[in-house]
């Protein structure tokens, strides 16, 4: 392998985006360090140094001024527990991020930041597709958390010169192709609890009927993670060689309603038991990309988001 010449250091690296987008760098030939505050060894495999600690530590903060580049995964994400328990998010998701960007962010040579942010941060738009520079309007704490951490970026890249992308997924799924990395188990995504109920043999439980779509359930954009990892490496060479900080939108412009994932994946594992449930707290009825900007500036085209290529992978990781 040639000598490392791009350092980076991802936060939450160890998680189910973190660990892929830190394989997605090893492959080209970044020196990788990750630092999260779990341990799980099958996602250290493509880490050359390790920080077992909070992103927000004096080791982390530490270590993020010696790199080129800074993929912020960290994070708490659940739309229905920041709801009930928001204090958790906005301490996690945008307290400790601002302890961590303000130790460096007054450095003359200061690292590219790409920030992972989330759709969640448009609500309940109501436009057909999503642009960036459609109104935000969160309906989750969640949701304001990841957008108060992209308007300080927004602002520091004013104010201190920082480089910063936040990419704003819509909905992340699947598995590494090789079927080394996948998501860890409980996961709350529709894609992995419809997965997870046919291999345990449980109830899968779909949470709302009654939205304004043409089925009533839910309608989401899904983005394979392996193309989410693929366009953090374009957003760090993008930023490195000169381009504009932005946000930008992560997805396929297609939607899939529940009822239809559920379809999808039923077709590749066979039947599962579903029961009916109320819907969940804050969630918006339609989340659909547009995603221009990543393709014409990025030139990130997803290659595996396809509803087979999620439901296959994804089903190989649990079953392998």
């Amino acid at each position: 392998m040639k000598k490392s010449t791009k350092r980076v250091l991802i936060t939450g690296g160890t998680g189910y985006i973190g660990s892929h987008v830190a394989k997605y760098l090893k492959l080209q030939d970044y020196h990788v360090a990750v630092v999260d505050n779990i341990r799980r060894r099958h996602t250290e495999k493509y880490a050359d140094h390790l920080i077992i600690n909070d992103f927000a530590s004096e080791e982390s903060i530490a270590y993020a001024k010696t790199v080129d580049a800074i993929v912020h995964c960290a994070g708490t994400s659940l739309v229905g527990p920041s709801v009930q328990k928001p204090a958790i998010y906005y301490n996690n998701n945008v307290a400790k991020s601002i302890a961590f960007f303000n130790s460096f962010v007054l450095k003359h040579k200061k690292p590219a930041v790409v920030f992972s942010s989330s759709a969640s941060v448009y609500g309940n738009s109501g436009f057909p597709t999503i642009s960036e520079t459609d109104p935000t309007c969160p309906n989750n704490p969640y949701g304001w958390s990841k957008l108060a951490v992209d308007q300080m970026l927004q602002d520091y890249v004013t104010a201190y010169n920082l480089k910063a992308i936040s990419l704003r997924y819509f909905n992340a799924c699947g598995a590494d192709v090789d079927s080394e990395l996948g998501q860890e188990p409980n996961a709350t995504h529709i894609v992995a609890r419809l997965l997870e109920a046919k291999l345990n043999n449980t109830q899968f439980t779909l949470y709302g009927t009654d939205f304004q779509t043409d089925d009533g359930t839910c309608v989401r954009d899904y983005v394979h993670v392996w193309d989410l990892a693929k366009a953090h490496y374009l957003a760090i060479e993008y930023l490195l060689a000169g381009g504009e900080s932005m946000p930008m939108n992560l997805g396929t412009n297609v939607g899939i309603s529940n009822r239809e994932m559920l379809g999808a994946a039923e077709k590749h594992v066979g039947s599962i038991e579903v029961v009916y449930g109320d819907r969940r707290d804050g969630d918006p009825a339609r989340l659909i990309a547009h995603t221009d900007r990543a393709s014409k500036l990025l030139h990130w085209t997803p290659e595996f988001s396809d509803v087979d290529t999620i439901i296959k992978t994804a089903w190989k990781w649990y079953t392998k």
